[in-house]
């Protein structure tokens, strides 16, 4: 790394994660309540397991503690917690304050826009942070607004930054973010969508396997390649593989593979860019036989282990001083 700080990069590389890790909450608290309306009277206690679920796709989330199983009751107290939730590290509330914390560190190094645009969302939240004990503002509402926020955000950051070291690791940082939370999801939500019972219910199971797309912001893309087809196995080979979909496995490790390889061009492979391409090659070319055996779940932990170390490395190489 030739001309930036070590601690910048930390700093910016962080900022990424947790403007993704915000966008990706929203979405989840999004189909959480288009779920929750769906199933509400059709089978309530999997709206409630969507929700209990949170848990094992932000692991060490603080989780609201909601006795039985009224669906309102229990998708209400999560969306509070997730979006602006007081010691929950993992709130879309938390995600914004980190992101702030990193682009002040870092503030040479974003352009005005970016740095107003994430000033002015976090001061709007932490409005909503003071008053989410009297929960004055409806949550969807609040959801709703962060969402596009931050999705103004990441255009920003498109649209305005120079494509230097800053933005390289910007932008492995929100891939990073992108592909692991991506995993996670799979690994929780999809493995017991591959059981077919002889009485499923399939408007419920249908329900379900478009509540995964559109966590992964895929349901239209998917639908665009495989029509209404909602075979899960099909679901999880797109979400994992897939060449084009922006939120694909595959597409976020190439990403990282792309901006490692301009980091280091001319310096030689490091092991970070040797663990990412090892993994992305793996992805290209191993689609099948991974498929092949028949066990999503213990695919995807393989994977969420992998890319860990992945971050492992990078911090050690690139962040520790």
């Amino acid at each position: 790394m030739r001309g930036m700080l070590s601690r910048a990069a930390e700093n910016i590389y962080w900022m990424g994660r947790y403007v993704e890790r915000s966008a990706e909450i929203c979405r989840m608290l999004q189909v959480g309540e288009q779920l929750t309306v769906e199933l509400r009277g059709l089978s309530p206690e999997l709206a409630c397991q969507f929700w209990r679920q949170l848990g094992n796709i932000y692991p060490g989330s603080i989780a609201p503690i909601v006795e039985g199983d009224d669906v309102d009751e229990v998708s209400l107290s999560y969306l509070w917690t997730y979006l602006v939730g007081p010691g929950n590290d993992l709130s879309v509330a938390s995600s914004i304050r980190r992101a702030r914390e990193n682009a002040r560190a870092v503030r040479e190094y974003l352009t005005r826009e970016v740095f107003e645009m994430i000033n002015e969302c976090w001061l709007q939240l932490d409005v909503d942070v003071r008053s989410a004990g009297s929960r004055q503002s409806a949550p969807d509402y609040v959801v709703s607004r962060v969402m596009r926020e931050v999705y103004g955000i990441s255009g920003a950051i498109d649209r305005a930054f120079i494509r230097d070291e800053a933005w390289l690791f910007l932008t492995m940082g929100m891939m990073f973010e992108r592909m692991y939370r991506g995993l996670l999801v799979i690994q929780h939500r999809l493995p017991i969508l591959l059981e077919h019972p002889a009485d499923i219910d399939i408007p419920v199971h249908h329900a379900r396997i478009r509540g995964v797309l559109r966590t992964l912001a895929s349901l239209e893309n998917y639908r665009r390649v495989y029509g209404a087809s909602l075979e899960p196995s099909r679901v999880a080979r797109f979400l994992l593989f897939d060449e084009h979909t922006p939120h694909s496995v595959r597409v976020c490790l190439g990403r990282m593979e792309q901006a490692i390889s301009v980091l280091e061009a001319g310096t030689g492979m490091s092991e970070a860019a040797r663990l990412i391409g090892r993994l992305s090659a793996r992805l290209r070319y191993e689609e099948n036989d991974l498929m092949a055996l028949d066990d999503l779940e213990a695919v995807c932990s393989e994977l969420v282990a992998s890319v860990t170390e992945v971050n492992d490395v990078l911090s050690h190489q690139y962040f520790t001083t």
